[in-house]
């Protein structure tokens, strides 16, 4: 990245980011003062109303009282001049005023008020529930009518029988000649008909809150006394879209807020909405005041479009301003480094121009110095250049000289191993020549696809399987007896089969032990194994060990050997045996390497090969290529015992894992794999042109077998000469082929057969 783009980014990021900062902090502060703001107003919208309300019940209440008190001091006043004129005697006027005041139309006021009479030191003297006599003046409200005469207050009271405190309000007068302080007392919540609705209809109605809000007033049933949509409606039941009965909410709280999603009439589609409300017991009303929240956050959201829009000018203009401070600090630096790679071509006559006295300047006057003394340097190197050719060729005469000796020194040396190397192709050749040589195989993993997905030898099997796996077989066999290779076509034949289905390793393992026990049906015949599926994608490997000597994996990671080995016996003994598992994931460059007797051959002294010979074998020789590996084991095997090895099966197989598979590599791209097979058949039995005749027969029956066509390979046998049918290679191929195509009984009965055969040849 250039200089100039690197000034860019990083004023450029850290004025983003400051600008981020600060205008997330700016949008949070004033989303809360808004929505601050606006609960505020809320509330005091309710409370305004609230109060209103109160105010206008209060006046009602107090104008009614006092009227009541002056009509009821017109009746003392009435009764009064009755009794001045001589129609009523004092006992007899009085006696009227209390018949008046207790008689039951004018006993109450409201539901349960009520009118009584003290005299001017506050004892009772008519009370439609208290004695004559009872004194009152203990308490602050008479006392404030004693003092002054005529007014109105209001007070808690209880009387009995009642169950709780209530507000109380009272007008009272006073009748000088009587000394008579007339009472009209109620409790407040009885005066709720004072009040009409009509009255608040108008001053909600001009109250709004946003562009939709709006203020209501419902009663304690619920009942929609003043509403833009829901007049005159219950609203006890209406729920909102969440189906939360939010009035139900609102009555059960009383004061208090909530916030809910709603859609009235007006609108298409729901809102979230936030409510504030108060409870007027005097009248038993809930006053709620609604707000939408989309409104309340306009303002916030036009900021956050303000913000933005600032934030994206900001570092345009910011971007180009850098861009031009950048080049006018790069140019120089660029001419620079121009200069410098025309020297590193070889101009060094450059000599900078300066134009400043900063940093930039002081480098160019460096750069100037360098450039003069690189040339002064360079003349000097063309001299010394002269005299160091001048001494070149002379050490080339004597190197010559040198090199001719050591090509005459090599020349002997090859000849000397072409020599040693044609007495070893003669020792092969002469040791091919005897009866029971040992045939060593090798076999190419790259052979196996889609057309031929099975490679198999006597000793070992290769199947491509399904989703990037592949099985790998390893057997080993105790006798040499050629029965016993009828066994090892079994074992290969099954395990192909039960691979091929899927199966997980232990569950084939059990399977190869059925088939085996129910073709033999004798311990003396049993097969030792080493099968496994690996799974090139994911990296695993799944192996069973039936009798075999361990595996052993090299991890190239931390460059550790690693014996596996599972729970397993050999196949055949008897099927009350459990076959285990072992799992393990590989890493690029892990090597698993098995074989089966290589750790018991002896050296003639009677010293076994043994486990940590090949273990540092492999430790050692792991970086080899797969090829290269067997064949140096093989003759290191020959090295350490001689020849004799040979005499007995054995097996060498290597896989090397590379990669996970995946769409870029194929299966063989992940897997570097070698097998090397050493078997001893029986003595042959036959003259050379029968034997040739043998190996024909078995290379085209198996080249049928893999293309399945079972048809042409039955007509084959039925054509075999009598000298033939009876070979146990022959004996060996027909079985494998009546197992393939799902003839056990057959398979069986030329299994039991060979048995017969077996003796002969013995």
């Amino acid at each position: 990245m250039r200089l100039k783009d690197k000034l860019l980014l990083i004023n450029v990021s850290t004025v983003l980011l400051v600008l981020l900062v600060g205008g997330s902090i700016l949008y949070f502060i004033v989303r809360q003062q808004t929505e601050k703001n606006i609960r505020s107003e809320l509330n005091n919208t309710v409370e305004l109303i609230f109060n209103s309300v109160q105010n206008s019940i209060q006046i009602s209440i107090r104008n009614h009282l006092r009227t009541l008190a002056t009509e009821y001091k017109g009746f003392f006043h009435h009764f009064y001049n009755r009794y001045q004129a001589g129609d009523l005697t004092p006992e007899q006027a009085y006696a009227q005023i209390r018949q008046l005041i207790l008689s039951k139309p004018n006993a109450t006021i409201g539901k349960s008020g009520y009118v009584f009479t003290t005299d001017g030191k506050g004892r009772v003297r008519i009370h439609p529930l208290l004695a004559r006599g009872t004194d009152l003046s203990p308490y602050p409200f008479t006392q404030e009518a004693i003092r002054k005469k005529e007014g109105y207050l209001e007070y808690k009271w209880q009387n009995k029988g009642e169950l709780r405190i209530r507000e109380k309000a009272a007008a009272y007068a006073y009748f000088e000649p009587w000394d008579e302080i007339i009472w009209i007392s109620s409790y407040k919540e009885n005066f709720s008909h004072l009040v009409s609705i009509e009255d608040f209809q108008e001053l909600l109605g001009r109250v709004k809150i946003g562009e939709s809000g709006d203020v209501s007033i419902i009663d304690g049933s619920g009942n929609a006394l003043i509403h833009p949509f829901f007049q005159g409606k219950n609203l006890k039941n209406l729920q909102d879209e969440e189906g939360r009965p939010v009035i139900q909410d609102i009555l059960r709280l009383q004061n208090g807020n909530i916030f809910y999603s709603f859609r009235n009439p007006d609108k298409s589609e729901f809102h979230q909405i936030i409510a504030y409300f108060k409870h007027l017991p005097a009248l038993d009303w809930i006053i709620i005041a609604t707000a939408y929240d989309k409104e309340i956050y306009a303002p916030v959201r036009q900021l956050s479009i303000i913000i933005t829009l600032t934030i994206f000018g900001t570092l345009v203009v910011l971007g180009l301003v850098i861009l031009w401070i950048s080049e006018r600090i790069t140019r120089p630096i660029s001419n620079l480094a121009e200069s410098m790679q025309k020297v590193v071509e070889g101009d060094r006559n450059i000599q900078l121009n300066i134009h400043s006295n900063d940093e930039i300047g002081e480098l160019s006057r460096k750069f100037n110095s360098m450039s003069a003394y690189l040339q002064g340097s360079f003349e000097e190197m063309e001299s010394q250049k002269k005299e160091i050719e001048k001494y070149n060729a002379e050490l080339e005469k004597i190197l010559g000289e040198k090199t001719k000796n050591l090509n005459h020194a090599l020349d002997e040396i090859r000849k000397k191993n072409e020599q040693t190397l044609l007495e070893l192709q003669l020792q092969q050749k002469n040791n091919s020549g005897k009866n029971n040589s040992p045939a060593i195989r090798s076999y190419l993993f790259s052979s196996l696809d889609s057309e031929k997905p099975v490679l198999t030898g006597q000793q070992f099997t290769w199947i491509l399987l399904p989703d990037g796996k592949f099985g790998f077989l390893a057997l080993a066999n105790p006798s040499q007896r050629p029965v016993s290779n009828l066994l090892l076509a079994l074992s290969r034949t099954a395990f192909q089969t039960y691979a091929s289905y899927e199966y997980p390793v232990q569950e084939i393992a059990r399977k190869m032990n059925q088939d085996i026990l129910n073709f033999v049906g004798n311990a003396e015949f049993y097969i030792n194994a080493y099968l496994g599926i690996l799974d090139a994608r994911q990296g695993t490997l799944e192996i069973n060990n039936s009798g075999m000597p361990p595996a052993l994996l090299f991890r190239a990671a931390s460059r550790e050997t690693i014996p596996l080995s599972s729970e397993g016996f050999m196949l055949g003994i008897t099927k009350d045996i459990f076959y285990g598992a072992t799992k393990v994931r590989l890493t690029p460059g892990d090597i698993l390497l098995i074989t089966n007797n290589l750790a018991k051959i002896q050296n003639s002294q009677k010293q076994e090969f043994g486990h940590k010979r090949i273990q540092e074998f492999l430790e050692i020789h792991h970086p080899m290529e797969p090829k290269h590996f067997a064949d140096a084991l093989l003759l290191h095997l020959n090295q350490f015992s001689g020849s004799t090895w040979t005499q007995t099966p054995q097996i060498i197989q290597y896989m090397q894992f590379l990669h996970r598979q995946s769409n870029a590599f194929s299966l063989h791209e992940c897997l570097y794999c070698e097998s090397r097979e050493i078997s001893s058949y029986a003595k042959n039995l036959h003259d050379e042109a029968v034997q040739k005749d043998i190996a024909n027969l078995t290379k085209n029956v198996r080249h049928l077998l893999l293309e399945e066509k079972f048809k042409d390979v039955l007509q084959l046998f039925d054509r075999l000469p009598s000298e033939l049918s009876e070979d146990y290679q022959i004996q060996e191929t027909m079985i494998e082929t009546y197992f393939r195509i799902g003839d056990h009984k057959r398979a069986k009965e030329l299994f039991e057969s060979s048995l017969i055969i077996e003796e002969s040849y013995t």
